[in-house]
C-alpha cells in the first residue's frame, strides 16, 4: 500500500483528498499546519500532527518520521504570518528572506523546492479530485441575467489579469464597475468588500493563474464562498470552469438554488445560453 502526505491548511480540500486516497487503496498521513484545522481530517488519515507553519523544521522532520516521499499542499495557509517573526523558525525565515517579492507563487515555490530538496516529491492537488472539477456551464437552476453575463464576462477578464499580476484570483463586479479585487485577505473577505459597496446584485469571480502551477493554489470553492455571497445579497458566484474545484456541490448547488443564486463554471468560449 503506498502512503502519501498531506499539508494541511484551511478548508475542506485536505479532508476531501486523505477520503479519495483511502478509497484508492493509500495510506494518507497529514500535518495541519493551521489553528481552524477541518475536526474531519483526522477521520480519515492514519495519523496528524499538528505543527504550526512557521515551524518549518519540525514539518520537514516530521514528513520524513511518517515515512513519505509524496507530498501534497492542500487547503489555504494565511500569508498574514510573515509579518509576525514571533513563532517563526530559522528555516522559514531564511526561506523567506532570500524572496525579492513574496507574492504567492514566489513563496509557495520556495517551500516546494525546499521540500524537493530533502527528497519528497510535490504532487499535483488534482491527481485523486478530477470529480471536483466541472467543466463550463451553469451549475444551478437559476440562469444569469443578461446583465450577469457581461459582469461574469468583464470580472473573468480582471480576475485573469490579477492572478498574472500574482496578486490574487478573484473579483467582485456590478454593472461593469469593479468594486473590490483579491488581495493578502483572500476570496471571502474580497466578495464581502466588494458588496458592501453596491448593495444587492454583486457577481464573484474566482479564476486560475495563466500560468497555474497545478501543485498548489489552484481555485477552490465551497459552502464559504457562497455564504460570503449570501451575506452580502450577491446574485451570482462565477468561477473558472475545467480547473476550479468545487467542494461539497450538491449541498452548494442546493443552497444556492434556494437563494435563487446562480453559480457559474465559465469560460470565455463556453456557449451562453440565449
Amino acid at each position: 500500500m503506498g502512503r502519501v502526505g498531506i499539508i494541511a491548511g484551511l478548508g475542506r480540500l485536505p479532508v476531501v483528498f486523505a477520503a479519495e486516497a483511502r478509497k484508492a487503496g493509500l495510506e494518507a498521513v497529514a500535518v495541519g499546519v493551521v489553528d481552524n484545522l477541518d475536526p474531519g481530517l483526522a477521520g480519515v488519515v492514519n495519523e496528524l500532527r499538528r505543527i504550526p507553519a512557521g515551524r518549518w523544521q519540525e514539518i520537514i522532520d516530521a514528513l520524513h518520521d511518517m515515512q513519505v516521499k509524496e507530498v501534497y499542499l492542500l487547503g489555504k495557509v494565511g500569508k498574514g504570518r510573515i509579518f509576525d517573526p514571533n513563532g517563526l523558525d530559522s528555516r522559514f525565515l531564511a526561506l523567506t528572506a532570500s524572496l525579492r517579492e513574496k507574492n504567492d507563487d514566489a513563496l509557495l515555490q520556495a517551500f516546494v523546492d525546499d521540500l524537493e530538496r530533502e527528497g519528497f516529491v510535490v504532487g499535483e492537488q488534482g491527481r485523486l479530485l478530477p470529480h471536483l472539477v466541472p467543466p463550463p456551464g451553469v451549475l444551478t437552476r437559476r440562469q444569469p441575467t443578461e446583465r450577469e453575463w457581461r459582469d461574469i464576462a468583464y470580472g473573468y477578464r480582471i480576475a485573469k489579469g490579477l492572478a498574472g499580476m500574482d496578486v490574487g484570483q478573484a473579483c467582485a463586479v456590478k454593472d461593469g464597475v469593479v468594486l473590490a479585487l483579491e488581495a493578502i485577505d483572500g476570496t471571502d473577505a474580497c466578495i464581502r468588500r466588494g458588496g458592501s459597496l453596491c448593495g444587492p446584485g454583486v457577481v464573484a469571480m474566482k479564476v486560475a493563474k495563466p500560468k497555474q502551477d497545478l501543485r498548489f493554489d489552484i481555485p477552490v470553492i465551497g459552502l464559504d464562498t457562497l455564504q460570503s455571497l449570501l451575506d452580502v445579497k450577491g446574485s451570482v458566484l462565477a468561477f473558472e470552469g475545467g480547473i476550479s474545484f468545487v467542494i461539497d456541490r450538491e449541498e452548494l448547488v442546493a443552497r444556492a438554488d434556494a437563494h435563487e443564486v446562480a453559480v457559474v463554471a465559465y469560460r470565455p468560449d463556453m456557449q451562453i445560453p440565449a
